[in-house]
């Protein structure tokens, strides 16, 4: 749209003619007032202008927020006056960087996840702080945080901290004036429910209903409020919004240009290119992939990552052996052969209905045992502990109905736990399908290939073979008693070993 008037971006119906005084007056300061007037031409349209003006007066706001001495334990005199949010929603505690600087406290470097209402996982780094020592302003009694953590910025509002002007605004918490402490020129720290000593409600005084109430911790008092005191007047409180409303009456004569839909244009910034790295850059944005290289790991994929660099080694025969990633030391789980017993007889009952994923399913574990990736149990062996039975059960590739794969669940549970509940899960080392796509343009000539059978490449430390314990008949024989079995493989991603690869 360009206006007939002016020939600016806008339609011609919400021209607006301004004289040059009116351009450069100084815009007048409105407080609470409302204008209204009538256009020049009430053939085109009719105006109606509102200003919206933030009112004068105190934060009607407050939260439990209470002003703090921390100290750190190695030196217990030397406090720093701080205000201390009680939240009891969040699980960690934090203090700012510059207040944990002061107090020269022991710190370790870690990675944090945060989630929050606008990230659900965000990884941050910090600093982990142990026993912080937290008194009221006029308290001598010590509490100390367990764990505490250092952020650049908390992000708390500092007209919500209650004063004694907001205890006097309130007739039934007047006599909590003299406890509150006027607003000090200070930082802002979180206490969460970790440390629930600290919230601890030790005296509450209530109003009416949906008045304000004013809790007594160990920490001091503070006050919640939502409401104002005075008499809402029905103006919101808020910054200062112009608002002009139109009514477009149509031409007698209209013009051509005119349209019978209005389309509403969203203002964008141009910047002219006259460099070539900045046209390449702008033709692969719309190819941007996810560095892998770039993503941000855990506390438990380093820990998992730690782990195999120390246990991985090649053997003779070029394969590789790795440990299962336990997320602590080896764990003693309790026996579940009754469960695999259980899941292999209802595998009978289908074998007995299905010969074709009978005789597939046979031809699989057969495979398996001669390439050596499975090994039958010795007597001697079959009471060692630790031990851990996997269930088994066989699947088709939708596009491939004649072959089948053997999935061995790692997730089945029994007595409230399974092996992938003590099995680290490990970072998302898969290449990004646009990159491998946008690389393959990179040269005249693209290889592919394709590693049969990959994971059982991947060899399991003896030691913790038993955790991938099996039952399966050995002569095929489903009359028979089922003999026990062993993976010597890793099966799958871990801690997923039973999620199947297909194709």
């Amino acid at each position: 749209m360009v206006c007939e008037v002016c020939s600016k971006r806008h339609p011609t119906c919400l021209h607006e003619d301004r004289s040059n005084r009116e351009q450069g007056a100084k815009r007048e300061q409105f407080k609470g007032r409302v204008s209204t007037k009538e256009s020049a031409q009430p053939s085109v349209s009719n105006e109606s202008t509102s200003n919206r003006v933030v009112q004068d007066g105190n934060s009607v706001q407050t939260s439990a927020i209470v002003p703090v001495y921390v100290s750190s334990p190695k030196d217990p005199n030397k406090e720093v006056l701080v205000y201390a949010l009680l939240d009891s929603q969040s699980d960690s505690s934090f203090i700012l960087e510059e207040v944990a600087d002061v107090l020269n406290m022991d710190t370790e470097q870690v990675r944090l996840k945060l989630s929050t209402m606008s990230s659900k996982g965000t990884i941050v780094v910090c600093k982990r702080l142990n026993g912080l020592q937290i008194r009221g302003l006029d308290s001598s009694k010590k509490v100390t945080v367990p764990t505490a953590y250092t952020r650049e910025f908390i992000p708390a509002n500092r007209t919500h901290i209650p004063t004694p002007e907001t205890a006097q605004a309130w007739p039934h918490l007047e006599h909590l004036a003299a406890h509150m402490a006027p607003q000090k020129d200070c930082a802002i720290g979180l206490i969460g429910y970790n440390c629930p000593q600290a919230l601890l409600p030790r005296e509450v005084v209530c109003g009416e209903e949906n008045q304000p109430f004013a809790q007594k911790t160990d920490l001091g008092w503070s006050i919640v409020s939502y409401v104002a005191p005075f008499e809402h007047h029905g103006d919101d409180i808020g910054i200062s919004h112009r608002i002009i409303v139109k009514r477009v009456m149509p031409e007698s004569t209209p013009t051509a240009k005119l349209k019978s839909e209005v389309h509403y244009v969203c203002k964008t910034q141009i910047k002219e290119l006259t460099t070539p790295d900045n046209v390449i850059k702008i033709l692969e944005s719309d190819f941007s992939e996810r560095d892998v290289e770039e993503a941000i790991l855990s506390q438990e994929d380093f820990h998992l990552l730690t782990k195999l660099k120390e246990g991985i080694m090649q053997k003779h025969d070029g394969h590789y052996e790795m440990p299962l990633p336990f997320k602590q030391d080896r764990p003693n789980l309790p026996s579940n052969k009754a469960c695999a017993v259980h899941r292999l007889s209802c595998l009978k009952r289908r074998f007995k209905r299905d010969q074709k994923y009978h005789t597939d399913y046979k031809n699989f574990m057969k495979d398996l045992m001669a390439r050596g990736e499975a090994e039958k149990i010795t007597d001697e062996e079959l009471n060692n502990e630790p031990a851990w039975y996997i269930p088994h059960h066989g699947v088709y590739h939708p596009q491939k109905p004649g072959k089948i794969r053997v999935v061995f669940d790692c997730s089945a549970r029994f007595q409230d736990t399974s092996l992938n509940d003590h099995l680290l899960t490990g970072p998302d080392l898969t290449n990004n399908l646009v990159g491998v796509l946008c690389r393959f343009r990179k040269g005249p000539i693209a290889v592919m290939c394709d590693v049969e059978r990959m994971f059982h490449q991947f060899h399991v430390k003896t030691e913790d073979q038993d955790y991938l314990r099996f039952l399966w008949w050995e002569d095929d024989d489903l009359e028979s008693s089922p003999s026990v079995f062993r993976m010597k493989v890793h099966s799958g991603q871990p801690p997923h070993l039973g999620v199947p690869t297909l194709g």
